[in-house]
């Protein structure tokens, strides 16, 4: 079963979980200025993020992560775990159990930097899959390592993850048309909150 992880799990968007590692970061200097830095740069990824969310996640990933180290992002990551907690749909993570008491394997498929939802996905049991970042030493450069994991490269990373097993049911659950293309690719879809527009789809394909 796969799941996207921003809007799908929770009530928010990647910008929050960007808010709630900045204000975690360990550094009060770094810290600060972060959060200095994404207060003024917000306006501007809000509208790049309406007609191109990878370069959105580009520029937000670059602002949140560039300079950390290793280890600041991992105390950083807990406060996300506990950001969504808060902001959680439980449906969706009630959802989310059945499957493993199933014995199905269950995947975050995001297009969150992996720092950020790393310890998320060690709290709920769960595989994650979403965009990479480049490391130099101990630290992160900010800079996304290969693509964002959005649209048909959350397709692709998703078909890539799958295990080679015949006839295999492939749960899918997102909540935009970012969603689609790996939702297509699943046995079962489920969205999540939909806009009017991929509720329209959605009931044309009758997920």
């Amino acid at each position: 079963a796969y799941y996207d992880v921003d809007g799908t799990l929770y009530d928010g968007t990647m910008a929050h979980t960007a808010w709630w590692f900045i204000v975690a970061l360990p550094s009060r200097m770094q810290r600060a200025s972060k959060a200095i830095q994404m207060l003024l740069s917000l306006p501007l990824i809000a509208l790049v993020a309406v007609v191109d969310e990878s370069r959105a996640a580009r520029l937000l990933a670059y602002i949140v992560l560039q300079g950390v180290t290793t280890r600041d992002a991992e105390v950083a990551s807990e406060a996300v775990t506990h950001g969504i907690g808060r902001n959680s749909y439980a449906e969706v993570l009630e959802h989310l159990k059945e499957q493993q008491e199933k014995g199905r394997a269950t995947t975050l498929l995001t297009g969150n930097v992996l720092p950020m939802v790393s310890h998320l996905g060690r709290t709920l049991g769960c595989t994650v899959v979403g965009t990479e970042v480049e490391q130099h030493k101990d630290r992160y450069t900010g800079h996304v390592r290969g693509e964002v994991c959005v649209g048909d490269e959350k397709r692709a990373r998703h078909q890539e993850s799958l295990p080679l097993i015949k006839d295999l049911h492939i749960v899918g659950v997102g909540n935009s048309m970012y969603d689609v293309p790996f939702l297509e690719a699943s046995t079962s879809s489920f969205v999540v909150r939909p806009s009017s527009r991929l509720r329209r789809l959605a009931t044309a394909r009758g997920w």
